[in-house]
């Protein structure tokens, strides 16, 4: 699951919020 990131909708709202958290 954790490599589809960015492919989808999903994985790019996780990636925003991983980045706000930084």
């Amino acid at each position: 699951m954790i490599n589809k990131k960015g492919k989808t909708a999903f994985g790019r709202l996780l990636k925003i919020i991983d980045d706000l958290r930084e």
